[in-house]
């Protein structure tokens, strides 16, 4: 072994791992070399063999991490590395840290600030972290029907099932995912009637946490725009037109504590917008919801400006009960027969009572009548397939999203299912077309023709025929009634099984007590249908 062989195998047995740069350095001061000759010296040792690279993963200006030959790399060095040298990987790693060793590629390209596509920018690309942390070893990539998730790579272990415990970490962390998207649409209705949103833009939801709101090709968990101004030439009434008005953007958490690195995270995307014209600088006011936050993470947002809200500020302490609740009843697969899911619904709605919050949290109500009425729908149907929140897409990108789908080998039918957990004194209108949310052409003439036509093309569900269920707590529109009894003569009423094509609150309250199911009926009955707001949906 060569003096230089020598000397780097010793200072790597002590050091463990060095950069590139400091590696040279120490050559250089140990033996009369040039820095040219002592990157040589080490690129020479590495293609023998001598050394170990991080390469493909490298640490600006293309350098790499070096090992002693007996080591290999590993995510502890690269994350201690790339706080100083990396620091999107860094943000990558600690998050996977922090997460149980699995993040979904939404969240890493929040966390890393990291476009989709590659841009004309040196703005690092998640995409080419993950491949070279996969070429090392040291992350898979799983994607199924909930999303493209990264996870920390277990080893090959004949004697255990990875694939198993891969899908074990994703049904759990897609659960905390479906936690952090429950409050977004209450979160955002409040934030309007603040006047802190005008133009309400896009949001992460419940029933895809994987995907988020795309706006520039960077990600965030919801954004809209903002006429309010302060005190400015430039008043809220000219500012008639987006360019003119504020973007604001949300970072929103409530599975976990919000901590440095997502405000970190945060803070990359917001400079990458505000830079991204070459005229002049974006405005835009960025705002932080969080069930817990150190305070130093706290004073940080508050000093770099940003709107800092406590959801307890918004709903009252009494919102930790709820969401400790609703945690147990979407941790569960499946809804686990061991578990009393309507206890704990009934005690969520009733915290949400007491609190005085429920106009406040519709959205929220909604979600827990969805999951109120899923034993319901598996009595009715006990031999189907039940698939909550499921969205279909055709292969020309129209896609609708289904509360619950039903299929059933006997009878053979596909039940769409559209629930709406409405305040009693609240209508579902007709609705002027198959585009207009929350009504029954928007059901009946856009979600369920789609279903239709994706299921034609779906080869396991042969012979099956599509069947739809609307059913509200609230009540029906008296424009709705020759509608409601032109579909209930159609072959969507699905009459083979006991129930009805339609319920409002008051015939569903009954149906149910008719069926035994008394504590649901009581249930809907308290916190739906005998509930008033003041205004209607």
């Amino acid at each position: 072994m060569g003096k230089y062989d020598q000397y780097i195998n010793e200072t790597l047995t002590k050091q463990k791992y060095m950069l590139a740069k400091d590696l040279a350095e120490s050559l250089m001061q140990q033996f009369p070399v040039t820095s040219e000759n002592a990157r040589k010296i080490i690129q020479r040792m590495s293609e023998k063999g001598a050394l170990r690279s991080s390469s493909p993963l490298s640490f600006g200006k293309g350098q790499y991490l070096y090992y002693h030959p007996s080591d290999r790399p590993d995510l502890v060095s690269i994350k201690k590395i790339s706080k100083t040298h990396r620091k999107p990987l860094f943000r990558l790693i600690e998050l996977l840290d922090i997460n149980d060793d699995i993040i979904s590629f939404y969240e890493g390209l929040k966390i890393t600030a990291s476009p989709e596509e590659k841009t004309a920018t040196k703005v690092s690309l998640l995409r080419d972290m993950v491949e070279d942390l996969k070429a090392l070893k040291l992350v898979i990539e799983r994607n199924n029907e909930i999303g493209t998730y990264i996870i920390k790579y277990f080893g090959d272990n004949p004697e255990e099932d990875n694939e198993l415990l891969y899908e074990l970490k994703i049904s759990r962390h897609y659960d905390k995912m479906k936690l952090d998207c429950l409050f977004v649409p209450d979160i955002l209705r409040w934030i309007q009637q603040l006047n802190l949103i005008n133009i309400r833009g896009s949001f992460r939801n419940f029933q895809s946490p994987w995907l988020g709101a795309k706006h520039n090709d960077i990600f965030w968990d919801a954004y809209g725009y903002t006429k309010t101004t302060g005190i400015n030439e430039n008043t809220a009434s000219i500012a008639d037109t987006v360019d003119k008005q504020t973007f604001t953007c949300f970072d929103i958490l409530i599975s976990r504590p919000y901590s440095s690195i997502d405000l970190d995270g945060f803070l990359a995307r917001i400079q990458i917008h505000i830079n991204s014209t070459k005229k002049q600088k974006r405005k835009v006011l960025p705002v932080v919801v969080y069930k817990e936050i150190d305070d130093h993470v706290l004073n940080k947002a508050r000093k770099l400006g940003f709107v800092c809200i406590s959801l307890q500020k918004i709903y009252g302490a009494n919102i930790n009960g709820v969401i400790k609740n609703i945690s147990s009843i979407y941790s569960k697969d499946d809804f686990d027969e061991d578990v009393d899911i309507g206890a704990k619904i009934e005690d969520a709605l009733k915290k949400i009572s007491d609190s005085g919050q429920a106009d406040q949290l519709k959205a929220l109500r909604g979600l827990l009548f969805e999951a109120l009425m899923n034993p319901i729908l598996k009595h009715f149907y006990g031999n189907a397939q039940i698939f909550p929140d499921k969205t279909l897409k055709l292969p020309d990108k129209k896609q609708r999203e289904f509360d619950y789908i039903l299929i059933s080998s006997h009878p053979k039918e596909i039940v769409l299912v559209e629930l709406k957990g409405y305040a009693g004194n609240s209508f579902i209108r007709l609705g002027t077309d198959d585009k207009t949310k929350n009504t029954l052409k928007y059901f009946f003439r856009g979600s369920v023709p789609l279903a239709i036509e994706y299921y034609k093309n779906d080869n396991s569900c042969n012979n099956h025929v599509v069947k739809a269920l609307f059913i509200t707590t609230g009540e029906f529109h008296s424009e709705c009634k020759e509608f409601i009894s032109q579909m209930g003569d159609s072959k969507l009423n699905p009459n083979n099984t006991g129930l009805s094509m339609f319920y409002s609150g008051k015939q569903l309250v009954e149906f149910l007590k008719d069926n035994d199911f008394d504590h649901e009926a009581n249930v809907i009955d308290k916190y739906y249908v005998k509930y008033s707001q003041d205004e209607g949906v």
